[in-house]
């Protein structure tokens, strides 16, 4: 291992803090560790995982091996600066097949590299999205794979990612994940090498740019990540450039005069413009469509330019520009908020390309979606320090980012606004317990109140153990003086205790409250099994966990008990098939055959769900899964090209052709529609009674053994929810579930 030291990180940094406007970004070593090159010794403190394995059949060594478990990089006491660079050697072991995604991520912080693998033999099935980052790449196996570092079963690969990110803050932590494995024996993964660089802002010059700009295309993991970085640590810059280069169009001036000719008095003078632009190609798309955003041209230049791209068609990429245009793509994401969301929105609507307008539109939700989550976590941080109106201001600007980025958030948003009013009622409270132990230090009560409402509706631990006296309670005593440690602080051995106590803290607290809890009592947990290779001692943890999670997601019930399913689904665990992103927390789904998704929670009794979609585009069904005692059928809405809904399968029957066939199905494309499935079971029978926009649509009795899941909607058996689509672009805006008498559980 190699730690820098930081004071010559420091000045080196100190340097490029004061070199001219134009100077090239000036990289510090902060960390480096080169496991494959050392003896197969323990990595250090600074790994939350240190064992080190060896290649079978080669004399390499790696931080590993892992399965779906987190390792956590923590880096302390960084010099100033306003970017880093993370450098990693990733080897992927075993029979990857392109399904399980591994994720590299700051804690609390965005996406940085993620996706999938394989390492199938050569001619199989493009699976992979490496080396590019985007869910909607697919390349050959081993695509930007290095090579082995020694064969095991199902071979291996390695992967050189490099990834720049704007950072300031003085530690960071950085998280490597992987989920989606299906066989912890023959899927592993772990790290050849790691190593951190810090800079300060010195946007590149523009011979640095161009360069960069070629080197986007690069198949080669390392290369390209290093391009990204250029453009990512060029600021506003570096943005502007790619948009330019991405939007650029060749004879511009000419294009814009056959634009304009096409509202010409003479037809034949608009005729020749248009079949001039159609000639040209699709090269000259922005400009198109930029004209086609202003809302001052008129209905005959309109309809003409919409002609010239229906001329071009869809279109795909060139083989050698795809990689170039993803990675700008990805650069603007990594750019963050202020430098890259603007850009992304303008090329969501004016690249040539379908492909690259789809990734930029994903990429501006997600930056979007994490500036929010980044104000929102603000806002908590203020609300429990008393600036309450600090805490507002930011779920105002959360608001306004939420509108203007069209990113649904206004539950998080109500949340984090309930949050604070609760937080600002006990305010009052702590002033007057505060004056109640002025008064009377032996006021038990009062200390006893003051430290859980510190400790548990505030979050502020650290201050509720300044409070403590011996007469309080040993045990509150113990877990307040653990809790005031920062979570890595806490000793292995009580991880699981102090965690434990929050879980019971929680249902004692005000219900806004109680998510902060639990998110630190998970956090505990996700430490404790961090460090612990016992298997009876892990499973009782992740025993834990869910336990934990089954509480977080009661806690976040809405009024009257409802829960909210969409909050239960894991993408990267409960896909089923289909391209799904999130939008705030809706699930938008892309047109393709029989996507579905988990909602990985199980009913047992009666309840009532509501089902609130939006169809975009296409004339196919909608999917929802409906669990009926130990059986599940499906609903499958405008199924059939449209023609017809209905419950399925009964008595292996389709819903096209059964007794709960509805003719016509009532959907109507950009229009919000709310189903709502109340399912009561009686006896032996049970009973699905359904409505839609609140009039009665499917209904059916029966046993439920006569009913199951069709088969073409990927859901295995069970009696958890599900929702999908076939053949269209959906966004399931909610889905909320409410028992009538039972419960329900958290599915492992």
């Amino acid at each position: 291992m190699r730690l820098i030291g930081w004071a010559m990180a420091a000045a080196m940094l100190a340097a490029a803090w004061c070199a001219p406007a134009r100077a090239q970004v000036q990289w510090a070593q902060v960390y480096e560790r080169d496991f494959a090159a050392g003896e197969a010794s323990a990595a250090g403190p600074e790994w939350s995982r240190r064992a080190v394995a060896a290649a079978p059949e080669g004399k390499r060594h790696f931080l590993g091996k892992f399965h779906e478990e987190a390792v956590v990089l923590h880096l302390a006491g960084l010099p100033a600066h306003k970017f880093l660079r993370v450098r990693l050697a990733l080897i992927a072991i075993g029979q990857w097949t392109g399904e399980a995604t591994w994720r590299l991520e700051p804690a609390g912080g965005p996406r940085l590299a993620s996706g999938t693998i394989s390492n199938a033999d050569a001619g199989a099935e493009p699976k992979q999205t490496f080396p590019l980052y985007s869910p909607r790449a697919r390349f050959a196996a081993r695509t930007g794979s290095e090579g082995g570092a020694g064969r095991i079963i199902g071979g291996d690969s390695v992967y050189r990612v490099e990834v720049v990110f704007p950072h300031d803050a003085p530690a960071a932590e950085l998280r490597l994940s992987a989920a989606g494995m299906k066989d912890a024996d023959r899927q592993w993964w772990g790290v050849l090498s790691a190593g951190v660089d810090a800079a300060a802002a010195a946007p590149a010059d523009e011979k640095a740019l161009a360069a960069a700009w070629a080197a986007l295309g690069s198949e080669a993991m390392s290369e390209g990540g290093r391009a990204m970085g250029v453009f990512v640590a060029a600021g506003e810059a570096g943005a502007a450039t790619l948009l330019d280069r991405m939007t650029a169009v060749p004879q511009a001036d000419t294009v814009r005069r056959l634009i304009a000719q096409t509202d010409d008095n003479r037809f034949a003078v608009r005729e020749k413009a248009t079949d001039a632009m159609i000639a040209m190609g699709r090269a000259i798309e922005p400009l198109l469509r930029e004209a086609l955003a202003r809302k001052d041209i008129s209905w005959e230049t309109r309809n003409r330019l919409e002609k010239v791209l229906e001329a071009f068609g869809e279109g795909e990429l060139p083989a050698g520009e795809g990689l170039r245009q993803m990675r700008a793509v990805d650069a603007l994401r990594l750019a963050g908020p202020a430098a890259g969301l603007p850009r992304l929105r303008k090329l969501s609507s004016l690249s040539a390309w379908p492909q690259v307008r789809g990734a930029a539109s994903e990429a501006a939700d997600e930056v979007a979606g994490g500036e929010i989550a980044r104000l929102l976590a603000a806002s908590e941080a203020a609300s429990a320090g008393g600036d309450f109106a600090a805490a507002r201001a930011r779920c105002a600007e959360a608001a306004a980012l939420s509108k203007q980025a069209q990113h649904l958030a206004s539950l998080e948003i109500d949340d984090a606004l309930a949050l604070v009013d609760r937080r600002e009622k006990t305010a009052a409270q702590l002033d007057a317990l505060r004056t109640r132990l002025k008064a009377d230090a032996r006021d038990a009560m009062a200390r006893v109140e003051l430290v859980r409402l510190l400790a548990g509706e505030m979050d502020r631990p650290t201050e509720a153990a300044t409070w403590l006296s011996d007469t309080l309670d040993a045990k509150l005593r113990e877990m307040v003086t653990l809790a005031a440690r920062r979570p890595q602080d806490v000793p292995q051995h009580r991880r699981l205790d102090l965690a434990r106590w929050y879980r019971a803290l929680a249902p004692h607290v005000a219900a806004p409250c109680r998510r902060p809890l639990l998110r630190r009592a998970g956090r505990l947990v996700e430490l404790y099994l961090a460090g612990e290779t016992a298997a009876a001692a892990r499973r009782a943890a992740e025993q834990e966990l869910a336990d934990l999670r089954q509480d977080a997601l009661a806690a976040e019930a809405l009024g009257e008990g409802w829960l909210d399913l969409l909050r239960t689904c894991d993408l990267a665990r409960n896909r089923r098939a289909g391209e799904w992103k999130r939008d705030g927390r809706a699930l938008k789904l892309a047109a393709g055959p029989f996507g579905s998704v988990e909602m990985p929670v199980a009913p047992a009794g009666s309840y009532e769900l509501r089902v609130q979609f939006n169809r975009a585009a296409g004339r196919d069904g909608i999917f929802v899964a409906v669990p009926a005692g130990d059986h599940r059928g499906d609903l499958n809405i405008s199924g059939w090209d449209g023609s017809c809904s209905g419950l399925e399968w009964i008595d292996a029957k389709e819903a096209n052709a059964n007794e709960t066939t509805v003719k016509p199905p009532r959907i109507v494309n950009g229009r919000n529609h709310l189903l709502v499935v109340t399912v009561t079971l009686k006896g032996d029978d049970v009973q699905v009674v359904t409505t839609l926009d609140g009039k009665p649509y499917v209904k059916w009795t029966g046993r439920p053994g006569r009913l199951a899941t069709a088969s073409a909607w990927n859901m295995p058996d069970g009696t958890t929810f599900g929702l999908g689509a076939h053949q269209c672009d959906v966004t399931f805006l909610s889905a909320r579930l409410k028992m009538l008498d039972g419960k329900w559980r958290l599915a492992k």
